[in-house]
């Protein structure tokens, strides 16, 4: 099945053009009046996708929806600095106490900082203020370096939004059909792990697939769709969710001044034997950049083995930075 792809820029949907009974779609009106007819359309509208709001003023049912915060927010700023990037002498993602830091190189010689905490530490708000934010930097000696360039404008904050999971299949039946969601238009983290562009990609390579295999019923596609993203994506949402949860905890912890709760023993091990075996940190890149999921990567033959052997007697590795109370004092 072949179906021609018609591209709009800039133009804000309104409204979903759809049939009596179940919704079904079949096209768009535009914010500027335009009307799209289409026999798939495909919500790409992100985290703030009002579909569900256009099909409740239908008289639509709502899709299934799961939510929780994450509970961060960011202070960050942008760099400039002709003649390369700064050296990386730490992970892109370093967690430091209760704060991380996160280095992220861009093109044409520019390149981000940012900090974040939990959103209820109160004196880590002060991050906004610019001599702030180089203080606790300049106190980390492998991050210290990034703040040697031109800043891009100003100081830039963000509390996270909820993270989301949507479902537009409900009790077993399809609350639309003629729409489908992707990427962050179905499920959103915080953007802490940088896996949303990734996560979307795949999830339209899986679309891809599907309107190849030629379903040309409209229940029937909802209904594939919904099953292949629960099979494919799902699992990638909810090992971000896991992972955001330990990092939220250990945040607390470090505010608290008591000792986080223990990893699992399997992550303790493979955190403390990365930086020690090729094939181990090849595996954590292989997760990181949502290739391969944990389940897949410790079901290996022999791998979970060389986890256990490379760890054994190692301790973990903590990069550099200021203690808890340390941080008040760069902070005040």
């Amino acid at each position: 099945m072949r179906w021609p792809v018609s591209l709009r820029a800039n133009r804000g949907c309104r409204s979903v053009v759809v049939t009596p009974g179940v919704p079904h779609v079949v096209g768009v009106r535009t914010a500027s009046g335009e009307s799209i007819r289409a026999d798939l359309t495909i919500d790409a509208m992100g985290r703030r996708s009002p579909l569900p709001r256009l099909l409740e003023a239908l008289g639509g049912k709502p899709p299934h929806e799961e939510t929780e915060d994450s509970g961060f927010a960011y202070y960050g700023r942008h760099f400039h600095r002709g003649g390369g990037m700064p050296a990386i002498l730490a992970p892109v993602l370093t967690p430091l106490g209760s704060i991380s830091i996160l280095t992220l190189p861009a093109d044409n010689d520019t390149w981000s900082v940012t900090l974040y905490a939990s959103a209820t530490d109160a004196p880590t708000r002060r991050f906004r203020d610019p001599e702030v934010f180089e203080r606790v930097l300049r106190a980390c000696p492998l991050h210290a370096h990034w703040l040697d360039g031109d800043p891009i404008g100003e100081m830039v904050s963000m509390v996270s939004g909820a993270d989301r999971r949507r479902s537009y299949v409900v009790d077993g039946a399809p609350v639309v059909t003629g729409v489908v969601a992707v990427g962050d238009a179905w499920a959103c983290t915080n953007p802490s792990l940088g896996r949303g562009s990734a996560m979307g990609l795949l999830h339209c390579v899986r679309l891809r697939e599907l309107v190849r295999a030629g379903i040309d019923q409209p229940v029937a596609l909802v209904a594939a769709w919904d099953a292949d993203t629960a099979e494919r994506l799902q699992p990638w949402h909810e090992a971000t969710l896991q992972t955001d949860r330990q990092r939220f905890r250990e945040m607390e912890a470090a505010i608290r001044g008591v000792p986080p709760d223990p990893v699992p023993g399997i992550m303790d091990a493979f955190g403390r034997a990365v930086a020690h075996d090729a094939d181990v940190f090849r595996a954590l890149l292989e997760i990181r950049q949502v290739l391969a999921l944990p389940a897949e990567v410790f079901g290996r033959a022999g791998f979970l083995d060389r986890v256990l052997e490379v760890a054994e007697g190692r301790p973990a590795i903590s990069p550099p930075g200021p203690t808890r109370q340390e941080l008040l004092g760069l902070i005040a």
